[in-house]
């Protein structure tokens, strides 16, 4: 709570060029903690911290939640979102999603692939690597299995 007033409200902060020098601001009330805390309650674990959903608004009840920081990282303004079948995340999440490296993700795209073969495609496939086909037996081969009822 005091890391967000001081972002918004403090010009000498370091991060105010970020925050309130860009107009974001605080509801009002929240400037007693007391509201803020009957708003959004206590976080939930030492690992969140108050993330705004949109990040070109202000701190209002609407508008922020408890993240982790890796939850954050997605929401930050710089991240590449990707929208597919209706769902739009950051790119780091739909790798994370499809189990595919982000950075080979990241390639797939600069490359020209359109977002749905980005997602769909299986590391495998994309690598050119593809099951080998059984071997094929000679027919002697065949004749000792039989033989020794192995086949």
């Amino acid at each position: 709570w005091h890391a967000m007033v001081q972002r918004c409200t403090n010009p000498n902060h370091n991060s105010f060029s970020q925050y309130g020098a860009r107009g974001i601001t605080i509801d009002p009330r929240w400037m007693d903690i007391a509201n803020f805390l009957c708003d959004m309650g206590r976080r939930p674990s030492p690992q969140h911290s108050i993330d705004r959903i949109d990040n070109d608004k202000g701190y209002f009840k609407e508008n922020v939640k408890w993240s982790t920081k890796k939850e954050q990282s997605r929401n930050r303004g710089n991240n590449r979102m990707l929208t597919y079948k209706g769902e739009t995340m950051a790119m780091s999440g739909w790798a994370e999603r499809i189990g595919v490296p982000r950075s080979s993700l990241r390639s797939r795209l600069e490359n020209g692939w359109p977002v749905a073969r980005a997602l769909e495609t299986p590391m495998a496939e994309a690598l050119g690597i593809h099951k080998k086909a059984p071997p094929v037996l000679s027919s002697e081969a065949i004749n000792d299995l039989q033989q020794y009822e192995l086949l």
